[in-house]
Parts: structure tokens; sequence; C-alpha cells
């Protein structure tokens, strides 16, 4: 037999999470509400013309592809065409374009500019606290709060990413921590070595490091939950405990705030959609397996509803 818990049936206190976009909620009484529309937090994002132009080209792939004879091949090229260029055009196969700074890469990926102004507005709202000298404000309010930037796609262009982060929102480099200098904004992904990787760690959980780029080689084994209150997931993965296990590593015991976001902004005409669709057929399949009595949705998908998302997304009807 296997016995399988939540986090919160095995009584471990983990801070509130929220997850964006916010469409539902639960009530005083547990049961899941619909919000009305001036409530609801939404992230669809509008994709780029550089973006538009790409996907016009990746769905006719798709349309060629399923023309007479199904070619597989080039139907499945096609959806992964179409998540690379949601995350950003640049990453499109058939783009030869090559952005020619961080400034156009970052302003050219909607996704990817929404996560940097986000943590702009996070690291601006510690700061507003500090400036404040209320002493009716708790000390760890007035320190930036740690945010984990999540894409498992163009790791070669993370640079550009910490790059906008340290010259454009004003993240700082060269941080000493532990003897050893540290910028701000670093990158974990499978070329960083575990002794690094752990030192990225330590330093993050003591707020000197303020932001980490990662790959899937964040997803398992490493907490950082003391600091972080944010997780944006730029790039979702196929499976819903794939995600969940991504949220954990913000979303956990020993947090010191009492609330973390999960966000993710979801580009319009794109192959989001999709993705969205068969994590609710997946996250269906798994919730009857696992449901038992009174436990509720152990993947919270109440506040996350593909089905609602999907149609919210698909603007271009003409398609």
């Amino acid at each position: 037999h296997i016995l399988y818990k939540t986090g919160e049936e095995a009584g471990v206190k983990r801070p509130f999470k929220v997850n964006l976009p916010k469409i539902y909620d639960k009530t005083p009484e547990g049961k899941t509400v619909k919000l009305s529309p001036n409530k609801q937090i939404l992230t669809y994002i509008e994709p780029t013309a550089k973006q538009r132009k790409n996907q016009a080209a990746i769905v006719s792939l798709a349309q060629s592809a399923t023309k007479g004879k199904l070619d597989m091949g080039n139907l499945f090229r096609a959806l992964a065409y179409s998540l690379d260029n949601a995350l950003s055009p640049y990453l499109y196969a058939g783009n030869g374009d090559r952005p020619e700074n961080y400034k156009e890469f970052v302003e050219e990926s909607p996704k990817i500019l929404f996560a940097c102004e986000c943590c702009r507005t996070v690291k601006e709202f510690h700061e507003n606290l500090a400036r404040s000298n209320s002493a009716d404000v708790p000390q760890v309010l007035k320190e930036i709060s740690g945010q984990v930037i999540y894409m498992n796609r163009g790791k070669a262009f993370f640079r550009y990413i910490k790059e906008y982060l340290l010259k454009e929102v004003g993240y700082k480099p060269g941080i000493l921590f532990n003897n050893t200098r540290f910028d701000e904004v670093e990158i974990i992904d499978s070329s960083v070595s575990d002794i690094k990787k752990e030192n990225i760690k330590e330093a993050f959980l003591a707020g000197s490091v303020k932001i980490i780029i990662g790959t899937a080689t964040i997803r398992e084994g490493i907490d950082l939950q003391k600091r972080g209150t944010v997780l944006y997931n730029l790039y979702p993965d196929w499976n819903p405990t794939d995600i969940r296990q991504l949220e954990g590593r913000i979303w956990r015991q020993g947090n010191d705030f009492a609330f973390v976001r999960s966000v993710m902004p979801l580009v319009q005409d794109s192959m989001d959609v999709f993705v969205f669709q068969k994590l609710e057929e997946k996250t269906g399949r798994i919730n009857d397996i696992w449901f038992k009595a009174d436990r509720g949705n152990v993947l919270d998908i109440e506040s996350l509803d593909p089905q609602e998302v999907k149609l919210a997304l698909i603007t271009d009807v003409g398609r």
C-alpha cells in the first residue's frame, strides 16, 4: 500500500500560496467559487509582432502536417516550435534573427519582460518599506525578498535576463557573502558545479542573492524557501506534479514570509493553450487516483482553472 499525504495533512506549516492567474478562490467554509471579473488577477500577455510572424509559419507547418497522410514528425515539431516561440521568438528554430543586446532580447520576449518587471515591483515594495523607517514594519519586510525565474529552455540567453535585471531593474553585482563575490542575480543550470550551486543557494537563503534564474536543475533537491516569495514559471511542464515540485522550492516549511506567489504568465494564441489542455487532463486523472474523503483537490487546480484560461487565451478566432 502507498500512504500519501499532502503537507497540510501531515501538519506541515507552510506559507499561504497564491496562484496567478487567479480566477477562483475558497470561501471560509472551503467551497470553491469563481471570482468576479474585478477581483480576478490575470497574467495573459499579448504576443509581439515577431512572435505572431513566427506563429503563422508554425501554424502553416502544422496544417501541412495534417493534410493527406498524417506527418507526426512535423506535427510534433510544430508543437515544440510554438512552445519555444511563446517563451521568446529568438528560441524558434525558424527564426534567423538574433538579438543585438540584452534589452532587445527581453523586450521582444513578453513573458520574460513580464517576470523582470514583476521583480522590479517586488524590489521597490521592500525598498519603500525600508525608507518608511516605521517601527511597525518587521525587519524582514524591509529587506528585498528572494524570487525565482524558471524556464527549462534557452539557457544560452539567461545572461541577457541577468544583465537586464542588473542594468535596468537595479540589482547589484559583486556582493560579498562568506568571502565570495556573488551578483544579486545568479544563474543555476546543468553547467553549474554542485559546489557553486550550493554556494548560490546559501547566498540566496541568506538574502545576499535576490534572484535565481534556473532550469529543471532547480526543480528538485534545492530548497530556497527561507526568503523566497515569488516563483515565475515561464516554461510550464507537461506534468502537474512537476509544477508542484517546482513550487516546493519556495512553498515549504521554514519560510520567513506568510505568503508566496506562483506566477505563470501565459501568451495569447500560443502553445500555452495546448499545455494547459494537457495539464487539465492529467490533473483530472491524478486527482481521481489521490482523491480521498474531504481532501479536496491536492493539486490546487481550483485557483488555476485550465479550461477557463484556455478559453481566455484563444482570442484569434479566425485561426
